[in-house]
């Protein structure tokens, strides 16, 4: 069937992100003695972390997938076991718990014990990671959305910065907005297009140096 033969991009690495988190996360955590503890936990796994970031990845084309195909058997399974999430619901928690950690985290930190600096510089060590995944999680999914670019994005190095700009060129009027990507080995400019149902469009535009920027402001929300 058409579920079937597109179950890896209905639920991407879920299975990865379970096995983690069934068989290695969750047992750490259990085997901490103390709250204080648990940093050296995220610290060890921050490798596993990136799975989410894959997930997240994945995650547009899954809602795409779902919201254009006929999803009635998935709609029927949901009845039979009376259940009153989807299963998009289920596929988004995911991305909800990668959000949280850091909010976890800062409460522990908080009220770690001051006389144990190297459980507290853990637990500040493993905020910032998880700080960071989302972040990266959030930027893949943009990158993602980059027409007419066909090389790989990991040759360009590490992705320092990723947002919208207004863009002043020579004192222009009514500057156009950008979506500029900024990676250790490159610039790069890209045009919003209409969005999609559920990922934005953005038309890749080389870097050059006969434009003169003269300044960049942030997009005000």
């Amino acid at each position: 069937t058409l579920l079937k033969a597109n179950i890896n991009t209905i639920f991407g690495n879920i299975e990865d992100i379970y096995n983690f988190h069934s068989k290695i996360f969750l047992g750490e955590l259990e085997r901490c003695s103390e709250t204080s503890h648990v940093g050296g936990v995220f610290c060890t796994n921050i490798s596993n972390f990136q799975m989410y970031a894959t997930y997240c990845k994945n995650k547009p084309r899954s809602e795409n997938f779902l919201s254009t195909t006929d999803v009635s058997f998935l709609a029927q399974c949901q009845r039979d076991i009376n259940h009153v999430l989807d299963l998009r619901s289920y596929l988004l928690k995911p991305v909800q718990r990668i959000m949280k950690y850091h909010l976890i985290l800062e409460k522990l930190l908080k009220y770690a014990p001051s006389r144990n600096a190297k459980r507290r510089d853990e637990l500040q060590e493993a905020l910032e990671i998880m700080e960071r995944v989302p972040r990266y999680a959030n930027d893949i999914i943009h990158l993602m959305g980059l027409e007419g670019y066909n090389g790989d994005f990991e040759s360009l190095g590490q992705l320092l910065l990723q947002e919208n700009f207004q863009v002043y060129i020579n004192g222009q009027r009514n500057p156009p907005l950008v979506r500029s990507s900024c990676f250790s080995s490159l610039y790069s400019s890209a045009n919003q297009r209409l969005p999609k149902p559920t990922l934005a469009k953005f038309l890749y535009r080389p870097p050059s140096t006969a434009i003169r920027v003269t300044c960049c402001l942030p997009k005000l929300e």
